[in-house]
């Protein structure tokens, strides 16, 4: 799988985990849709109790997210090009273990993103009105992790965990 697409609808808790195998679970609600390169995979947090977790394979080129308002996601075990999530309102993202360009998207809302205390990111915003708050956070042009805020209007709060 090269590019992967998840949409949640809902509020919702969401661990999104990659293995090293080919291994793919995700809720049995869930509406899939796949070929060669790319996997559409879309649920309503209403049909599954608790914490969701999805299980890919750790490498692709995109994972693109969809949450929405009051959801809380955990990304780990993840090698990627790029990984974005499109959020509406106040999300909250933890992250654990991940090599990947970070973008944020988002117009008047507010992000929290917990990162461990010995990773190094670069921080860097796009879009007007927009604007990154950092605590705790080990800044640095040779980092794992890239994380972008792209929109208009919105908050990206990053600090450790």
């Amino acid at each position: 799988m090269k590019d992967i697409e998840i949409k949640i609808k809902g509020k919702c808790s969401f661990v999104l985990e990659g293995t090293k195998d080919d291994t793919v679970t995700f809720p049995q609600s869930a509406k899939i849709s796949s070929n060669k390169y790319d996997t559409d995979i879309e649920f309503d947090a209403n049909d599954v109790n608790g914490m969701t977790k999805l299980i890919i394979p750790e490498k692709s080129e995109k994972i693109e997210l969809a949450v929405d308002d009051g959801s809380v996601l955990i990304l780990k075990n993840l090698n990627a090009g790029r990984i974005e999530v499109d959020a509406k309102g106040t999300v909250e993202i933890t992250i654990m273990n991940i090599v990947a360009a970070l973008d944020v998207n988002m117009i008047g809302g507010e992000a929290t993103l917990y990162v461990p205390s010995d990773m190094k990111v670069s921080c860097k915003s796009e879009g007007k009105g927009n604007f990154i708050e950092t605590s705790g956070i080990i800044p640095s042009e040779n980092s794992d992790v890239k994380i972008e805020l792209n929109g208009r209007d919105s908050v990206l709060k990053i600090a450790t965990r």
